[in-house]
């Protein structure tokens, strides 16, 4: 880097944070860093976006992001130290990070990293630079920190190498034929396509005990169950489904994509009380040898009873609804008030 382009780079710390600029505009190193290397754009869409650069300008950003690339000790993320170069040899396998990987192998020849990539199914070779190479994205390198001594794989000094297959994929669905190779794919699944069913469970744990009485932890609970859930009260109840939730917003959401073309309105009046859902009262036990006329007397009385809760829970929402008129008028009232001055 350049005197000249040292120059150009200016750090003032009550200046856009203390980052790096470019001559004190209101522009960082980063940003025209970002357009020129992640979003490939070249010189010429970028000084046209950014009329106070010029040429020199994106030459000094270069300069200086390669500067601090070269310069690199430590892996700015997990903090651990980057191995030397002159302690890698070659044909070595090596743990450490990148976008897609965190076990690579050392082509001294190559000057650089193999590894497997996996990408929609398919597992494949990729190389990959040392992180202090000037020529890479800081983003694109593989911060190694240690050799692995046993690994459990091989990785061949080949881009032509495929992997035999497919990964396999060993976590059934239970209530279908699906399968998955990680644990949050099969918790998605579960969750999307198996609402009504039981939240998944880790394999091979056992449920945490409650301090040290050994008390068993509550039980798994359904994704759509209970009114309570991680510590919330969940008293706003769907108008149009069995669904509750604590917060306003998650109800008119679920309304909006749920339950297309109905009114939200029920939500819009923070202080009242939506109507709750009530369980249906215990059935009333009836004698094995009960004669026909008192089985239907029974279901009589359920049905009877079943009708007085819907016809509460209806007068509430009329309720609302007319509330919801009388305000629609006095907004109108009050809006021809305004126009009369």
């Amino acid at each position: 880097m350049t005197p000249e382009q040292s120059n150009r780079i200016t750090v003032e710390p009550e200046h856009m944070g203390g980052k790096a600029c470019i001559r004190g505009l209101p522009i960082t190193v980063w940003e025209i860093y970002r357009k020129l290397s992640l979003a490939g754009m070249s010189d010429e869409k970028v000084l046209r976006a950014y009329p106070d650069l010029v040429p020199d300008d994106l030459a000094a950003v270069r300069a200086y992001i390669q500067a601090g690339i070269k310069s690199r000790t430590h892996d700015e993320i997990t903090g651990r130290p980057i191995l030397p170069k002159d302690q890698l040899k070659h044909g070595r396998f090596y743990k450490g990070r990148c976008r897609n990987s965190t076990v690579a192998r050392w082509n001294a020849e190559e000057n650089c990293f193999y590894h497997w990539r996996e990408k929609f199914g398919n597992i494949f070779i990729e190389t990959i630079k040392y992180p202090t190479d000037e020529t890479e994205p800081w983003w694109d390198v593989f911060d190694v920190v240690e050799e692995l001594p046993k690994p459990k794989f091989e990785i061949p000094f080949s881009r032509d190498a495929t992997f035999s297959g497919h990964r396999q994929k060993k976590l059934q669905c239970p209530h279908c034929d699906k399968t998955f190779a990680v644990l949050s794919g099969l918790a998605s699944h579960l969750h999307y396509l198996h609402p009504d069913k039981p939240a998944l469970e880790r394999p091979g744990k056992q449920p945490r005990a409650h301090g040290k009485s050994g008390q068993a932890a509550l039980p798994v609970v359904s994704s759509n169950a209970g009114a309570q859930e991680q510590g919330k009260v969940k008293k706003l109840m769907c108008a149009y489904c069995d669904k509750a939730f604590a917060r306003p917003s998650s109800l008119s959401t679920h309304i909006r994509y749920r339950h297309p073309g109905k009114s939200p309105a029920v939500t819009a009046l923070p202080t009242t009380t939506p109507p709750k859902m009530s369980a249906p009262a215990p059935a009333p036990v009836v004698a094995p040898n009960a004669s026909v006329e008192e089985h239907l007397k029974t279901a009589l009385q359920e049905l009877t009873q079943r009708q007085h809760e819907i016809d509460e829970q209806l007068s509430r929402i009329e309720t609302l609804q007319s509330e919801k008129e009388t305000i629609t008028k006095q907004i109108d009232a009050v809006n021809a008030a305004l126009q009369a001055f």
